[in-house]
């Protein structure tokens, strides 16, 4: 199912609304899964025809518990862990009108213990004892719940998340702290304008909608008033909604199907069935008065954007035809003399237009939305972009319902149903559930894959429907005019009916210029027989390694059958330059060429190749991934656009202007971000300044791109190529020669990669920044001393797999510090160690880091005391994880990359990773957490964001730290070393 970008706007903040792809391909299922006589009471088999990819071993099998619950059972031999999701169709929109923010609350409240396991985030415990981890969403039409694990532990992981639903103990003793929780959630969103856009959507919807409510909640709408307690309230809403037969599950594993069904049965059916009905929705989301308006909004991080939405009837049971995902790809082709290469080559528009869609916006409703990212010269013609959209949708109407684009769009979407490569995680399986909330069982995989035909009638009717009294357009830019708040988040906004001068001026399309429709496209593949490549190869080898010529490759070992490949080529410069002007200069240059090269990347995406080329301050990359027939064509084409595209002035100009709102942004993002990203920025060597860098972007003119250009193109020392899957060693080299035949390369020296060596230094530094947020953020980096890297790396993975739990336990659970409370392992060049975070809108760093100390302590004990046992299954978690096949090309390819940009040509790091995880010892790791946290023997560094709220005094002051204003400044006292 298609979803809007409204509809994910709230998916950071609220629920993970994950969108199914757009493409059509039916296949059988070729497994013969036992049609067993059901002798195991509990179930019947619903569906034994999935349909799914060819290229999917994994066997399906649809039953429906006694209890009226329908799970989708997925036995995968080959699978790495173990998943379940869960989903029922309650969502925000059930909230009472006076505790707003319920079902958010309570799928928080379920996780605090259950009738069998009433320990508080047992669940949780439990997974990160076996290598896993669990998430929840609320959204405004279902909540969800979903978990991995090791394949060993799955059982008793779905006995706890069934018991979970079943019987939660929802205890008032645990209802302050998760309502802290869920507010300091909704504070952090309030730095989101995804969020408060969301919010301005809903403000200027029916109010009898049931969406039109806050879904977030706070400890304002989530509070005892007189006729209505929080509490029960809650127990209430779990009484009334959450029944067996209307949750649909997934469980999938490396277990037998006939396992499944007996693990299925003994837990999941165990559930109540309260025979409820689905709720359904009368109400219309948008009144007439709702549309024909227009929408300011005032940004919080400077962006500008036009969006035009058109309200539609739920047409989900339609998905066979494709109608939304036809008209999307009509709009959004940007080939030659096409709306979006008109916007995009006239400065109007980087990206050009994205037009997308939500078959089940309000379960009632639905919506299609064209979004446009605008320039500062878009925003000024604004009026004349919507005009232009208008002759699109009128040109559409009349000349574009056509089979010819309807079959390129069915052939993409078949290819790529096909040869369909699905990494199984937590979106994996939550992505199913979801389906299956919309979709015939049979379809639950292949329904944004599969068409039908083409249904000329319908996609008529929908644009019929692109008319401007059933249009609201948002604009959103810092210069608005506004006069109304939202609710709660405090968006500012404004609306407007249309009037009769803009819809005018909107329909006259007399003064614009001519839009065509788009070209067909070239880069479709036709041949997808296999190349005869060293499959049983399981690391890239040497095809030429020479002074200026680095080139390694392999045929896939996992997915050999596939006739897809990924290949990287990168041109060097050495020595390197470390400055700041050809840092800025290729910025500039590297937007101007994305302008360039729009169409190509559409082109090559929707025939199933993802095609990158870029420049960089010492060299010049390009990357292809896909299907390998065209690999040649689209190198050609991509450096020639590359070489020859014309530099102008007016592209500059717009360069310069999103350079500098990219930085701006910086200052605008939620305080973690802020406070996380001084690190990054102190070990991405070299680094400058913000205000430097916004200062030379002004001075750098059209001559100084042209020169940069040229040097890259003709100054270049070597090149690098690493290949994996459907190319033999001489598709590679041939390859790389019709690269150098762009790329001028002496072939005398290959680049090399530098690094913030932080291995030998002891030193505490305090860095304290203020930022436009309600709340606050600490972020504590401490790292060990020493040249044990690899043995470091394990020590650090394996601590924060075991500390990671105790802290989000202690900081957020039990003390309340606020949404985000978290722990990870730090790896940055040839160093490792251990990262805590919080952002918190009650606490400020001073206070963080005073319960920072505690658990510091509290944890070195807990470390001591921990049992050889439970010690043990944290290690051979960790074994399980690194051992874990790759699940897709891509994974496999991420594999290699590491070793081969640090010119470790051997490829063995992952087995010396595993090798050393099975020799680390309880004390090896006391001693790291007791250098790298207790002693702070090695680097440490302090991140501190305040809030608005926050006064100096409000800081963390460090005994021994340096304070610093610079994070450039830092990075020059600091050794560089290379790989």
């Amino acid at each position: 199912m298609q979803k809007s970008l409204l509809s994910y706007l709230i998916s950071a903040v609220l629920a993970t609304t994950i969108s199914m792809q757009a493409v059509s391909f039916e296949a059988e299922n070729t497994q013969n899964p036992s049609l067993v006589s059901q002798q195991h009471s509990g179930f019947k088999i619903i569906s034994n025809n999935i349909k799914k990819s060819p290229a999917d071993t994994a066997t399906y099998q649809g039953i429906q518990l006694d209890n009226g619950m329908t799970v989708l059972l997925i036995s995968d031999p080959k699978a790495n862990k173990s998943l379940m999701s869960a989903v029922l169709p309650i969502g925000s929109m059930e909230d009472p009108q006076s505790q707003q923010g319920l079902a958010h609350y309570l799928e928080h409240m379920v996780f605090m213990g259950s009738k069998k396991f009433p320990e508080t985030n047992g669940l949780d415990h439990f997974l990160s004892k076996n290598g896993g981890l669990n998430n929840a969403s609320t959204a405004k039409y279902r909540t969800a719940y979903y978990l991995e694990v090791n394949n060993n532990a799955f059982d008793e992981a779905v006995a706890r998340l069934s018991d979970i639903l079943s019987e939660p103990l929802l205890l008032e003793q645990n209802a302050k702290k998760e309502l802290n929780a869920v507010n300091a959630e909704m504070v952090r969103a309030k730095s989101s304008d995804g969020y408060l856009m969301y919010s301005v959507n809903l403000a200027t919807s029916n109010p009898n909608h049931p969406m039109s409510k806050f879904a977030v909640g706070n400890k304002e709408s989530l509070s005892d008033k007189p006729d209505s307690k929080l509490q029960e309230e809650l127990q209430k809403f779990y009484q009334q909604y959450y029944s067996a037969n209307l949750i649909k599950a997934v469980l999938y594993s490396d277990q037998s199907i006939e396992k499944l069904q007996k693990l299925a049965v003994k837990t999941l059916g165990l559930m109540k069935n309260k025979n409820l009905q689905k709720p359904m929705i009368n109400e219309p989301l948008y009144r007439a008065e709702d549309k024909g308006v227009m929408l300011h909004y005032k940004p919080i991080k400077p962006s500008k954007l036009l969006a035009i939405s058109f309200d539609f009837p739920n047409d989900e049971d339609k998905f066979k035809n494709k109608t939304n995902t036809y008209i999307s790809y009509v709009l959004n082709n940007n080939t030659e003399g096409t709306l979006s290469d008109y916007l995009i080559k006239n400065g109007l528009s980087s990206s050009g237009i994205q037009a997308t869609s939500d078959s089940n916006v309000s379960r009632n409703r639905g919506d299609f939305t064209i979004y446009i990212e605008l320039t500062e010269k878009g925003l000024a013609q604004q009026d004349k972009i919507i005009s232009l959209i208008f002759q699109q949708i009128e040109q559409i109407k009349k000349q574009g319902i056509q089979e010819s684009y309807f079959k390129e769009m069915q052939q993409s979407l078949e290819q790529d149903f096909a040869h369909l490569q699905v990494e199984k995680n937590l979106s994996f399986v939550e992505n199913i559930t979801d389906a299956m909330l919309f979709y015939p069982l049979e379809n639950v995989i292949n329904a944004s894959f599969e068409t039908e035909s083409m249904d000329k009638k319908a996609i008529a009717e929908k644009l019929a429907g692109m008319m401007l009294d059933n249009a609201r357009i948002l604009i959103m830019h810092k210069g608005v005019k506004t006069d109304k708040q939202t609710p709660y988040m405090n968006a500012p906004y404004s609306i407007q009916k249309f009037s009769d001068a803009q819809k005018k001026q909107w329909l006259d399309f007399s003064k614009n210029p001519e839009i065509k429709l788009p070209a067909l496209n070239p880069y479709f593949a036709t041949d997808f027989s296999l190349n005869k490549t060293k499959n049983s190869l399981l690391k890239p080898q040497k095809v030429i390694f020479e002074a200026g010529e680095k080139i390694y490759a392999m045929g896939s070992h996992y997915f050999p059958k596939e006739p897809k490949a990924i290949i990287n080529l990168g041109f060097g410069i050495a020595p390197k330059n470390t400055e700041l002007k050809p840092q800025i200069t290729v910025a500039l240059l590297n937007y101007m060429n994305g302008l360039a090269q729009s169409k190509l990347a559409f082109q090559s995406s929707i025939a199933g190749i993802s095609a990158s080329f870029s420049y960089g301050e010492n060299g010049i990359g390009a990357s292809l991934s896909g299907y390998t027939q065209n690999f040649d064509k689209l190198l050609q084409d991509g450096l020639t656009k590359m070489k020859n595209f014309e530099l102008t002035e007016e592209d500059l100009k717009q360069a310069k202007q999103q350079i500098l709102e990219a930085l701006n942004r910086e200052k605008k993002e939620n305080s973690l971000n802020q406070a996380m990203n001084a690190f990054y920025k102190l070990e991405n060597y070299p680094y400058f300044d913000t205000e430097k860098q916004k200062a030379l972007v002004n001075e750098i003119s059209l001559s100084d791109i042209e020169k940069m250009r040229e040097h890259l193109f003709n100054q270049t020392t070597g090149i690098e190529v690493l290949s994996v899957g459907n190319l033999t060693d001489k598709q590679v080299e041939a390859l790389t020669k019709t690269a150098q035949k762009y790329v001028q390369n002496s072939k005398t020296q290959l680049n090399k990669k530098y690094f913030v060596d932080f291995r030998n230094i002891s030193q505490k530094i305090n860095y304290i920044q203020q930022v436009p947020n309600e709340d606050d953020a600490l972020v504590v980096t401490y790292l060990v001393k020493g040249e044990e890297r690899l043995t470091d790396y394990v020590r650090s993975t394996l601590l924060a797999d075991i500390i990671s739990r105790w802290y989000f336990n202690d900081l957020r659970t039990d003390k309340q510090l606020g949404y985000v409370v978290a722990s990870r392992a730090v790896h940055t060049g040839k160093t490792s160690g251990l990262g805590f975070m919080v952002q918190s809108p009650n606490t400020k760093p001073k206070g963080i880091m005073t319960h920072n100390k505690r658990f510091f302590k509290e944890s070195e004990q807990k470390l001591t005391t921990l049992t050889d046992n439970e010690f043990e299954q944290y290690r051979e978690s960790l074994l399980e994880k690194l051992q874990r096949k790759p699940e897709s090309l891509e994974q496999e390819f991420g594999r290699f990359v590491s070793d081969f940009n640090h010119n470790n040509l051997r490829f063995d790091t992952r087995d010396k990773l595993i090798e050393i995880t099975r020799n680390i010892t309880k004390e090896q790791i006391i001693d790291f957490y007791d250098q790298a946290v207790i002693k702070q023997s090695g680097f440490v560094f302090i991140s501190q964001a305040l809030g608005t709220k926050a006064q100096p005094s409000d800081a963390v002051n460090v005994e021994n730290a340096k304070t610093i204003t610079s994070i450039e400044g830092l990075q020059k006292t600091l050794p560089i070393s290379y790989w």
